[in-house]
């Protein structure tokens, strides 16, 4: 999990569920993905929302099939875990969740519905970042 700012905007926290075993990868490589990532999204172009998506990148562990991220509300938490309230500050929660090229592709032509339809029917875990393509 890490803190995001962006002046002016509004602050964030990004989780990333994993298995225990960290789907194969060491604390040291998802450490960095996750840091990767927070540099991603300090990009003034980028415009984090649920289900925006990054492309298939290097830069995510080795040991990952999953090789895109999208960006989702918390899933399976209360609702009210989706902003945080700190004082006079409001804190985004944003899921991390590894996704394979072919789902970042199905989001980018038909929408984050049609990945989501997939996913209610699939008996697997989005934590599980070795699981097949949903697609």
């Amino acid at each position: 999990m890490t803190d995001f700012v962006r002046p002016g905007v509004w602050r964030c926290e990004f989780v990333l569920v994993l298995p225990p075993d960290l789907g194969g990868a060491s604390f040291r490589s998802v450490a960095s993905f996750v840091m990767d990532f927070v540099l991603y999204a300090r990009q003034p172009e980028v415009n984090l929302r649920s289900g925006c998506t990054a492309p298939e990148s290097k830069l995510l562990p080795a040991e990952w099939p999953t090789r895109a991220v999208m960006v989702t509300e918390p899933l399976g938490e209360p609702e009210e875990l989706e902003t945080l309230h700190v004082g006079t500050q409001h804190v985004n929660l944003w899921w991390l969740v590894p996704i394979h090229g072919a789902e970042y592709n199905l989001i980018q032509q038909q929408g984050i519905e049609a990945f989501h339809a997939l996913e209610e029917a699939s008996e697997w875990s989005l934590a599980d970042v070795r699981r097949p393509p949903l697609v």
